[in-house]
Formats: C-alpha cells, sequence, structure tokens
C-alpha cells in the first residue's frame, strides 16, 4: 500500500505545483484512497485565499484542479464499468436440485420403506422369495470345511438385495432417460 503524501504535497499539487510524474502519482494516490482525497480537499479549499494574489496562477490552478479532478472521475468510472461488466460475465452460481440432497434421498427411503410394510408388500416379497428359494435349492457346496448355515443366505440379506437391484434399476432407468423422471 502507498504511503500517505505529506500535507505539505496536497497544497503543492492543490496550487498546480510539481512535475507531471509527481502530480500523476498523486492522482493515481487518490483514485484508491479516501483519507488523501480529504486531506486534498481541504488543500483546495485552503488555497483559494491565495489565489486571489495572483490571477494567473490562479486560473492556471484552477485549471489544473478540474483535470486533475476530471481524471480521478474518470479512473474511479472506468473501474466502476470494469467491475459491472466482470459481474455480468460471471455465470449465476448454480443451485443444487433438492433431488440431488442425500437427505431427500434418505427420506423416501424411509417413507417407501414404511409404506411397503405398512401396506404388506414386504411380507409378499418375502414370501415370494422364499417360495423362490425353496423351488431352488442351494447347489451343494465342493468345500466340505464350511457349514451349511454358512451357505444360506439370511431373508433380511435377500431382501436387502432384491430392494438394492431395483433401485438401481430405477436410477439407471432414470438416467437412461435423460433424467427427465
Amino acid at each position: 500500500m502507498n504511503p500517505h503524501p505529506p500535507m505539505e504535497s496536497w497544497s503543492r499539487y492543490a496550487a498546480g505545483l510539481g512535475g507531471a510524474p509527481e502530480r500523476l502519482a498523486m492522482e493515481r494516490h487518490l483514485e484508491s484512497c479516501e483519507l488523501c482525497l480529504e486531506a486534498f480537499q481541504a488543500a483546495a479549499l485552503a488555497e483559494e485565499p491565495a489565489r486571489d494574489e495572483c490571477p494567473e496562477q490562479a486560473a492556471l490552478a484552477e485549471r489544473l484542479r478540474g483535470e486533475a479532478l476530471e481524471r480521478v472521475r474518470a479512473a474511479v468510472l472506468d473501474e466502476l464499468a470494469r467491475e459491472q461488466a466482470d459481474a455480468e460475465r460471471r455465470p449465476p452460481p448454480r443451485r443444487r436440485s433438492w433431488t440431488r440432497h442425500p437427505a431427500f434421498h434418505y427420506g423416501l427411503a424411509a417413507a417407501l420403506t414404511l409404506l411397503l410394510l405398512g401396506s404388506g408388500a414386504l411380507g409378499e416379497l418375502g414370501r415370494q422369495l422364499e417360495h423362490a428359494a425353496s423351488a431352488h435349492p442351494p447347489q451343494p457346496s465342493l468345500s466340505a470345511e464350511r457349514p451349511a448355515a454358512a451357505e444360506e443366505e439370511s431373508w433380511s440379506s435377500r431382501v436387502v438385495d432384491r430392494t438394492s437391484r431395483l433401485l438401481q434399476e430405477w436410477q439407471s432407468a432414470r438416467y437412461r432417460d435423460g433424467g427427465a423422471s
């Protein structure tokens, strides 16, 4: 950050004194420092009674002050225009759809489970799975070391597997259709 020029520098600037590089540096500092802008305004007001002494110098100082203020004003307007153009170019932030939130998925799964339990559909699904399991007895294992109980899959595991396959089918169908559902 630029150090603040002393009040004497602002007085010289307000009087129109100093070289072009010094004046340009002072103007650039004015663009970004409100504290120094107030110091410049105070120096300009203090300079007004001194202008009455020499009309030519007063006219030159007034012209230079007007030019300096106009350059500062133009720089500020350019910066505002740049900021607005940048803001217009940036795309608006996208909000995630509520259907993509994990809480929605958990809530939907819980609601479906309660609905299926309440309607008795899970009981019917369990009976169908037991009937299918009895129609296709498990193949005997080649390894005699594993007990028979470990080979049998529990009823709840079969329900979970069947439900997960069903949900995967729904999801793949949804994304195959382009997410229209």
